[in-house]
């Protein structure tokens, strides 16, 4: 996934925190999706990353992420 910057639009942008809770997953596990290109997020100004969790749950949907830790349980 190619970052995507902040817009400004007013989107619904949820921190990695929210975004890992929301999966079920660390924010460790978060950041290796991210870093294998596997999730879209957004790369805010101050280079801090955020998610649209709608987005995401489309990856999951479509490509049926597997987490890289024991701790995934498979929750969209």
């Amino acid at each position: 996934a190619v970052p995507m910057k902040a817009t400004g639009t007013g989107e619904c942008l949820s921190t990695p925190g929210q975004a890992a809770k929301y999966f079920g997953v660390t924010i460790g596990t978060l950041n290796i999706w991210r870093q294998k290109g596997i999730i879209p997020y957004f790369e805010m100004p101050n280079g801090k990353y955020m998610y649209k969790i709608d987005e995401v749950k489309e990856v999951f949907y479509d490509h049926k992420v597997e987490s890289t830790h024991a701790n995934y349980k498979g929750k969209i």
